[in-house]
């Protein structure tokens, strides 16, 4: 049922367009975030039960180690703690397991509705609102913002060269179904594109993310945080040619890799690398913060890693039975979200305000 209203408002969108097209990133827009997208349809996405799990759902101990994070850059006894894009909580429900001696008042940027029906019943006095612009804070001045693999879910455009010349993937209609096309590209999409390719003429796709990079500047500009701490997959942008695949989009269900996106909009996660080189250069150019970018296993380890494997490998020697399998778990789940080949691969920006 979602698929067919997705679909519908999809072929809306491009029997209304005066082009008789609609660009990738409107197409995206609409899969994940119309009122029968992806994330509005169904339970909540990142669960064992949904499509996909992030480092929160793995291991608590991922908050565990934000909350050091949190305790080593704010020494005030109160706080503001921002989340974007929480989905199911588990990350700010094991942070504030840990916040023991400080009053932090807990707000949300989440648009997904399940997702908010959840965080509601978890953090009854919690502010969640759906934009930037419809949150306020009563201490901006101790303003802490964490973001777990929430970059990779903001539409993007994508980018290609055809004939020596850079093209706009967009959707058509196509004999009654959704088909490709490649129109010139918006100024925006081509100012992006010429800025970090010059004159180089890739041979595989880009995603281009402006509304992810406009996002994190517009939180800064608008709350001036002290600390933001964001965690995703992606590449540096001499990484990008290396890597053995022409397009970095990809969609996901029931956890594991989808179709195209195009076949079943609504029913599928659509993700992308970052490039993170693009985002440091975008953070850099706001002024004003110390960027520094790391990868997650980095950040982890920085922040109590092993002291936490130690303290369970302790613990586990004296113990059996249940506790001795819970021990182990929880051991399993921070070897997984710090292999250097996995979760802990990720990049990690850490911006803290001058």
């Amino acid at each position: 049922m979602s698929r067919n209203k997705t679909l519908k408002a999809i072929k809306e969108k491009i029997d209304n367009s005066s082009d008789g097209y609609i660009y990738f990133d409107e197409f995206m827009e609409i899969a994940l975030y119309s009122p029968f997208g992806y994330f509005n349809s169904g339970e909540i996405r990142s669960t064992k039960r949904g499509d996909f799990l992030t480092s929160p759902e793995v291991s608590s101990y991922f908050g565990k180690i934000i909350h050091q994070w949190i305790i080593s850059v704010s020494s005030n006894k109160t706080l503001d703690l921002l989340e974007l894009g929480p989905g199911s909580g588990s990350l700010a429900s094991s942070i504030n397991t840990e916040m023991e001696n400080k009053e932090v008042n807990y707000s949300f940027l989440e648009k997904s509705e399940s997702a908010i029906s959840s965080l509601s019943k978890a953090f009854p006095q919690s502010d969640i609102k759906k934009s930037i612009d419809e949150l306020s804070f009563t201490h901006s001045d101790n303003l802490v913002v964490i973001g777990n693999e929430i970059l990779d879910n903001i539409p993007c455009s994508i980018g290609l060269v055809q004939d020596s010349m850079w093209k706009e993937k967009a959707i058509q209609i196509n004999e009654g179904e959704l088909s490709y096309c490649f129109v010139k590209p918006r100024d925006n999409v081509m100012v992006w594109l010429t800025d970090y390719y010059k004159e180089e003429k890739p041979d595989y796709e880009v995603e281009v993310q402006i509304q992810a990079e406009l996002f994190i500047s517009n939180i800064i500009k608008k709350f001036n945080p002290s600390n933001i701490v964001l965690f995703d997959y992606g590449y540096l942008q001499d990484e990008r040619a290396s890597r053995p695949y022409k397009s970095l989009l990809r969609t996901y269900k029931d956890h594991h890799l989808g179709p195209d996106p195009l076949l079943y909009p609504g029913q599928t996660d659509i993700t992308y690398d970052i490039n993170f080189s693009s985002l440091l250069l975008a953070l850099q150019d706001i002024g004003g913060y110390d960027v520094q970018l790391s990868t997650q296993y980095e950040f982890l380890y920085k922040h109590g890693l092993n002291n936490y494997i130690n303290e369970l490998i302790e613990k586990r020697s004296s113990e059996e039975g249940v506790d001795l399998v819970k021990t182990n778990s929880d051991l399993l789940g921070l070897a997984t979200i710090s292999d250097e080949n996995g979760l802990g691969g990720f990049y990690t920006i850490e911006s803290t305000r001058k």
